[in-house]
């Protein structure tokens, strides 16, 4: 068990991680609204690699349904399209 786990609880962990995820979407959606057509494609792209450093960060401490080396690998896939 985690440092996380003992301080928040396992069943609250999960709702914390699933909030953050839907907090991000939410925010994404506002921003998208607010900004011009050429910049959105750009907020999609860096609201999803934010998406995966919040989970990445959240799964480093607990063994979640995804892994931390596969949201890691999901960054890293996500920045690299992001450059390129």
């Amino acid at each position: 068990m985690s440092s996380l786990e003992r301080f928040f609880g396992k069943k609250n962990l999960e709702k914390i991680n699933n909030r953050v995820i839907w907090i991000g979407i939410l925010i994404a959606v506002v921003n998208l609204s607010f900004e011009p057509l050429q910049r959105k494609l750009d907020l999609i792209v860096l609201g999803v690699f934010s998406a995966f450093c919040l989970i990445a960060f959240l799964t480093y401490f607990r063994n979640h349904k995804l892994k931390a080396g596969t949201a890691i690998a999901l960054m890293a896939a996500m920045y690299a399209v992001y450059i390129f």
